[in-house]
């Protein structure tokens, strides 16, 4: 279950309670960790031969409709293949794309990265939640 940043808790009550409006950006960037982020931490974001943030289109396409207080993802985020060791990846984030971080949260179960293998958040792993 991802939790909200910082940030992103702020322009929420902002917008809808008397402050800036906050538009959602078009473009969402996954992007993964080694260490885990917090509300008042930046967690390690991987490094590592071939590592990239997968640029979504934040769509309806891209995430379900929200049920419950949470979303998810609708299709498989595949990272590109890995050119060499990219550690052990024990979280995932969602940023703007200004590389703002949006939301973040824990992998079930931590998973090392090593030459040759593409990292992929299955259908609907990768849950927003308000609640």
């Amino acid at each position: 279950m991802a939790s909200k940043s910082i940030y992103l808790a702020n322009a929420t009550l902002d917008h809808f309670l008397g402050g800036p409006a906050f538009s959602p950006p078009a473009v969402l960037l996954v992007g993964l960790f080694t260490t885990s982020p917090t509300p008042s931490t930046a967690g390690v974001e991987v490094s590592g031969t071939g590592y990239a943030r997968v640029q979504v289109p934040n769509t309806s396409a891209t995430w379900t409709p929200a049920a419950a207080g949470s979303k998810s993802n609708a299709s498989p985020i595949t990272f590109p293949v890995a050119g060499g060791s990219w550690g052990t990846v024990v979280a995932v984030g969602l940023f703007n794309e200004s590389g703002t971080l949006l939301y973040f949260g824990p992998l079930t179960a931590s998973l090392t990265v090593t030459s040759g293998e593409a990292f992929t958040i299955p259908t609907g792993a990768f849950v927003a939640s308000e609640s």
